[in-house]
């Protein structure tokens, strides 16, 4: 459970997460992702607020390193549930079209 300011005046809590999603291991992945990550963390992990907003939280193994977290747009949100193999949940199902060709 982790706690993260991710505006000036809103802090979320992974433990009081509505849904949660872990990424899937790699050679498991069900889309092959062409463009490579662009931060230096090991893991991601995707999130909905008992408010319904998406957040990502990025870690590493070492517990050390601090994780990071922030906003997601729901779009984003479709990519990388279905990157990772994940069915959408239903308040997501509306952007799939918009992503899905």
């Amino acid at each position: 459970m982790a706690k993260f300011l991710l505006d000036s005046d809103t802090i979320v809590d992974t433990g009081e997460a509505a849904a949660s999603w872990e990424e899937c291991d790699p050679e498991e992945r069900k889309v092959t992702r062409l463009i490579p990550r662009d931060h230096s963390f090991e893991h991601e992990k995707l999130f909905r607020s008992k408010k319904g907003n998406y957040y990502m939280m990025m870690y590493n193994d070492d517990a050390a390193d601090a994780p990071w977290s922030g906003w997601v747009s729901p779009k984003d949100a479709v990519v990388w549930l279905l990157t990772n193999g994940h069915k959408l949940p239903k308040d997501l199902e509306q952007y799939a079209d918009e992503i899905l060709e």
